[in-house]
């Protein structure tokens, strides 16, 4: 109702039952799947689905109930925990509140920055708040702004899990006679490979960097006669792995020099072993064993 001097007049807006229900249902299933990918949680579609579902119609029937603002305002929160609930199945109230902490400061930021793209584009904050005469759907304004989200939240990840990866890769360089190798090698935990007669520590290198420190022939390599008059020491041990197993290729190296940001570690006289792999994790060249540390 808006009153005009004496006068009062009835705004009235046309609403279309489907447009609000599809509208709320995608912002529901947003929500619940950025917080499920933000905290990890397993959800599976169809629950996704059916807690939205739910949210939906309670959400669009609450209007029709004459509550006070204050009670409005508290069944929408527990229509946001009953959306958890159905979502993942939390039973600890630790976790159901992180749930919908979590699940609280999406809807913040996916409301946030729908209501602030809609007043970019419209300059008009009546059309921002209600989305009343806006040119795109709301829906697709609310997938955009989802994959955006989720764009965002993968480019974090791929830099937290490269910053937390480079702990475990270290420059290196083998020195054998006159060759002097350099090259990344990776710190695999899993790397037990040793020798069964000396007990030393093997660290596994690919084909390149074998074959700049020894001048052995490609096809000798490949067919695995390598003998120890062509590599002094050189000799084939038993390897295994959780899907293979079979003889490696090893061979004495001189010196090992590992960089530890401005600090070094030199290892003398060490064994390492060929793999026909070009790189292995984070595209190093060399598989560290821990021994080395």
């Amino acid at each position: 109702m808006v009153k005009v001097g004496r006068q009062t007049y009835a705004r009235l807006m046309e609403v279309y039952i489907e447009v609000v229900f599809l509208n709320n249902f995608i912002f529901c299933f947003l929500l619940l799947f950025l917080t499920q990918k933000i905290l990890r949680r397993q959800c599976s579609f169809l629950r996704k689905i059916l807690s939205s579902v739910v949210a939906t119609v309670l959400t669009i029937l609450l209007p029709l109930v004459a509550l006070p603002a204050s009670v409005s305002v508290v069944v929408r929160l527990c229509i946001g925990i009953i959306m958890q609930l159905i979502a993942f199945k939390e039973k600890k109230a630790k976790g159901l509140m992180l749930n919908f902490f979590v699940f609280c400061l999406t809807t913040a930021v996916l409301g946030g920055l729908c209501f602030g793209l809609m007043y970019f584009i419209t300059g008009s904050f009546d059309v921002a708040l209600s989305g009343s005469g806006f040119p795109i759907p709301i829906w697709a304004l609310f997938i955009f702004l989802g994959v955006f989200i989720v764009i965002i939240l993968q480019i974090i990840e791929a830099i937290y899990r490269k910053k937390k990866t480079n702990e475990f890769i270290f420059q290196i360089e083998l020195s054998e006679g006159k060759n002097n190798v350099k090259a990344n090698a990776f710190l695999d935990s899993g790397n037990s490979l040793s020798d069964p007669e000396s007990g030393k520590p093997v660290m596994v290198v690919n084909l390149k960097i074998f074959q700049k420190l020894f001048a052995v022939p490609f096809e000798k390599v490949i067919a695995g006669k390598v003998s120890e008059s062509e590599i002094s020491g050189a000799k084939y041990i038993n390897f295994s792995t959780l899907n293979s197993t079979g003889k490696i290729l090893i061979a004495p190296v001189q010196k090992l020099t590992i960089c530890y940001g401005k600090e070094k570690s030199i290892h003398q006289n060490l064994l390492i072993g060929l793999s026909l792999l070009s790189k292995f994790s984070e595209g190093c060249s060399a598989l560290l064993s821990p021994e080395f540390f």
